[in-house]
């Protein structure tokens, strides 16, 4: 939930783009999806934001994506887009080709994007 859905909806707009999201429902008040632009069949939206009193702060939400240049163009874009940074761009111990970076929105939910593949 998020307590001002215009506010997320611009914040998620910028920084899901470099993931090819874009907004694809708002058919229902206090409602938005979004999901991957290149995605034609339902259900389209993968990401949902509701209009709420109480934010969603210490959840972590986390995409896979297909290489570390996006991990890096998602961490730059969210910073831009006013997020706090919750991890640089790097590789992690989870495994030897685990590169993810993160990036806290305003409300307090954690984003990541990570890549699994080798360079």
């Amino acid at each position: 939930m998020v307590a001002d859905l215009a506010d997320a909806r611009r914040f998620y707009e910028r920084v899901l783009a470099p993931l090819g999201y874009r907004v694809c429902h708002e058919s229902t008040p206090g409602l938005v999806g979004l999901g991957p632009a290149d995605r034609r069949a339902e259900p389209r939206a993968t990401m949902w934001l509701r209009a709420g009193e109480d934010a969603s702060a210490g959840t972590l939400v986390s995409f896979t994506v297909a290489d570390r240049a996006t991990v890096d163009r998602f961490h730059a874009a969210g910073l831009e887009a006013g997020g706090a940074d919750g991890g640089t761009p790097a590789l992690r111990p989870f495994h030897a080709d685990y590169y993810s970076a993160y990036v806290i929105d305003p409300a307090g939910v954690t984003l990541e994007a990570v890549c699994h593949r080798a360079p």
